[in-house]
């Protein structure tokens, strides 16, 4: 089954969903309400969605016909399996749940890989590993271990093998490391963005796919619904990435830098009670002695909610916490203290 946070919990305090902890820049709040108040709603979106698809080619300075706007990343993912169809796909665990779903939906086998846990981290060498007419999945930064592979090491792997690479890096502008699709990267490299994440718009659903086959990015826009973004979503994006550029740069790098900041206050404050391991990302992975159950339900009491493992190969002992703001953070710190203070 689906399992996601992210619903509307009123007072709440949900931990569960990997948002940037600075929320949605004022700009696109800004464009947001205008476009309500001119009753964009009111009207179908472009369905050739040329000018997002210029806009974001815009905003990350790359070529705007390997583009192509998803409603979201998961949009995004379900189009490639589709689209592809391999003989396998490959998989490294523990990560995002969609993937295996798709693949046993279209019937398509799964062969599993997994990180290696060597003390604090989680790691995987790509250069061990051989694949031919298949599709190998790398979440990157990873969710839910926060592990991250070397670009380096992907393009590498990409060029020696003759197989197709989905990179999701739906995080990465929130995790200490760059984006992918800024390097000259092969044709066999299929990268999903979000927009989501990053400026803390989940409800909007806006993503793109970025390969440099131009085919492939035909044959992706042929089979995707023919309005898979609401007007509003395109409009606002249109407008924002081309307008407001540098303004949400440099919102997304002060993003990195605060995120940074409050990981490292959690990592030395939840090392107390957990298992910390190190992320590069805007959550982290603790390991438990008490039940992640038991310690979701205590939470609960308090008004706080969090993601308990339902990943493959980690047990329920596992969860994994968003990075928040400083107060937040502090009042997840306190609640831990306490509970385990009685046990």
């Amino acid at each position: 089954m689906r399992y996601h946070g992210g619903g509307y919990l009123k007072g709440i305090l949900d931990f569960s969903t990997n948002l940037n902890p600075l929320g949605t820049p004022e700009v696109i709040k800004k464009e947001i309400i205008k476009l309500f108040n001119d009753d964009i709603y009111k009207y179908y979106p472009d369905s050739n969605y040329e000018e997002i698809r210029k806009s974001i080619a815009y905003f990350y300075d790359i070529d705007y016909k390997y583009v192509l706007q998803t409603s979201g990343a998961s949009e995004a993912i379900s189009l490639i399996i589709s689209l592809l169809r391999p003989r396998k796909i490959y998989l490294i665990e523990p990560t995002f749940g969609d993937y295996e779903l798709i693949s046993e939906a279209l019937g398509i086998n799964l062969e599993r890989l997994f990180f290696v846990e060597n003390h604090d981290r989680f790691e995987f060498v790509l250069s061990d590993l051989k694949i031919k007419n298949g599709l190998l999945v790398i979440c990157n930064p990873n969710n839910p271990t926060g592990s991250f592979i070397n670009h380096d090491d992907i393009i590498e792997f990409a060029e020696k093998n003759d197989c197709y690479i989905l990179l999701d890096e739906v995080y990465v502008e929130l995790s200490d490391y760059e984006t992918i699709i800024k390097r000259n990267i092969p044709e066999n490299i299929i990268v999903v963005k979000s927009f989501t994440k990053i400026f803390s718009v989940p409800g909007l659903r806006i993503g793109f796919i970025y390969c440099k086959d131009e085919n492939i990015i035909n044959k992706l826009d042929n089979i995707r619904p023919i309005w898979n973004l609401n007007s509003i979503a395109d409009k606002c994006f249109t407008n924002v990435l081309k307008k407001y550029k540098k303004e949400l740069w440099d919102f997304i790098n002060a993003s990195k830098k605060y995120i940074r900041r409050e990981r490292e206050f959690l990592y030395n404050e939840l090392s107390k009670y957990f298992k910390v391991y190190k992320s590069c990302a805007n959550f982290l992975l603790l390991k438990s002695k008490i039940p992640g159950d038991y310690l979701k339900q205590e939470l609960l009491k308090r008004n706080i909610y969090i993601r308990v493992s339902n990943y493959y190969n980690l047990s329920k002992n596992f969860i994994r916490i968003s990075i928040k703001r400083r107060g937040e953070n502090e009042l997840l710190v306190k609640s831990f203290e306490e509970i385990f203070r009685n046990n």
